[in-house]
């Protein structure tokens, strides 16, 4: 449970604490077959395999997808190798704050999250202004995630 299907991820490499608006502003890496993304920051790229998102579930259908928006921006989440069984994807509902990682995946050069981790935070208030704080934190301090062009 948990990982998603059809690639394969480093799963050593930390997941990059990013903003929806930030993410879909990415591109696929231009190396055959590559599963890595990359942002480009002032004077370097940020090159990531699966991202941390928290936001707002926007939208909960009936089927294996929900749309979450941090207030930057909305995106599709597949949350089918997440959740086994359909009676555990009823549980996201619309209003939901949650933190979901996952893989970026393409398809049709639309840009979607495949979750390997989902988790409401609901109970936390304080999460969401938190979330702003940190992701604008790592932007400016965290090197490790951060390598030269």
């Amino acid at each position: 449970m948990g990982k998603p299907e059809g690639k394969t991820f480093d799963w050593n490499i930390k997941a990059v604490k990013i903003f929806i608006a930030d993410l879909l502003c990415c591109i696929k890496s231009l190396e055959v077959g590559s599963n890595i993304l990359c942002f480009q920051l002032s004077n370097s790229v940020l090159k990531f395999q699966r991202v941390w998102i928290q936001g707002v579930v926007v939208e909960a259908g009936p089927g294996t997808t929900v749309v979450i928006d941090d207030g930057s921006g909305s995106i599709e989440v597949c949350c089918r190798a997440y959740f086994k069984k359909q009676s555990e994807l009823q549980g996201l509902k619309k209003g939901m704050y949650v933190q979901i990682i996952g893989a970026p995946a393409f398809l049709h050069d639309k840009l979607f999250l495949r979750a390997a981790k989902v988790q409401d935070l609901s109970k936390n208030p304080q999460r969401e202004a938190i979330w702003y704080l940190e992701v604008l934190h790592l932007r400016t301090h965290d090197s490790e995630s951060v390598s030269d062009g």
